[in-house]
């Protein structure tokens, strides 16, 4: 099965499970359960590229919603664009360990298409829905002509950047780790359970010094030798 069909069913059915169950549906908890399940059916799925990219990039939108936290207009306006940062920041140093090469205008161009992507699709489902109605559809047909056009002038445009394109060879595993690691405590901090996590580290650092630097040191210690292997291999 397509790594992204398959999340998407597994994800669909823990959230249904969990309404049934009176449970409150969390996302980074629904997407933890939605990667187990699929690992543990098919462990070599866990170095499948698209399997990655598409855990990363759902892992991008549930944190763009956590993070903005919004409703109303604000909420409409800011939602997509930090969705669109926020996956593309979490898949680029993928990409750029699997093919060596980096775009800087990836996230501009992403940020000016995406929202007209979503636009463009309930065009099109518009045109069809409405294809009995001649002249209705001719409309709504020309606005999806428009909008995808528009899409790739702004692809074509993001292509035709000078140094759009960056070539510099494929990252090693370390290099990449490093870079996940720091997104990783990037998104950490700026998500609320992150920072209820760090006010509870506080306080346990202040009530109980010694073991909460034992836990520290130990946590870096497996971090650094989860590099180093990742390095050598």
């Amino acid at each position: 099965f397509d790594p992204p069909v398959t999340r998407a069913a597994v994800t669909a059915a823990v959230v249904l499970a969990a309404g049934r169950l009176g449970r409150p549906s969390h996302g980074p908890t629904i997407l933890a359960i939605a990667a187990g399940l699929m690992l543990l059916m098919s462990p070599a799925e866990g170095g499948s590229l698209s399997f990655q990219l598409s855990f990363l990039a759902t892992a991008g939108l549930i944190a763009a919603d956590r993070l903005v936290g919004t409703t109303g207009r604000l909420g409409a306006i800011l939602k997509p664009l930090v969705a669109t940062i926020a996956a593309g920041m979490l898949t680029a140093p993928l990409l750029a360990a699997q093919f060596g090469n980096a775009s800087p205008v990836l996230l501009p161009a992403n940020i000016l298409a995406g929202p007209l992507v979503g636009l463009a699709t309930f065009a099109a489902i518009a045109t069809v829905a409405l294809s009995w109605a001649g002249p209705v559809a001719i409309i709504t047909g020309s606005l999806t002509w428009l909008l995808t056009r528009t899409i790739l002038l702004i692809a074509h445009a993001a292509a035709s950047v000078p140094f759009g394109y960056l070539d510099f060879g494929e990252l090693s595993p370390a290099g990449a780790s490093l870079i996940y690691l720091a997104l990783a405590i990037a998104v950490f901090v700026v998500l609320p359970e992150g920072r209820m996590t760090l006010r509870r580290i506080r306080r346990w650092l202040i009530d109980e010094p010694g073991p909460t630097l034992l836990a520290g040191a130990s946590a870096t210690t497996v971090a650094l030798l989860g590099t180093l292997v990742l390095s050598v291999v």
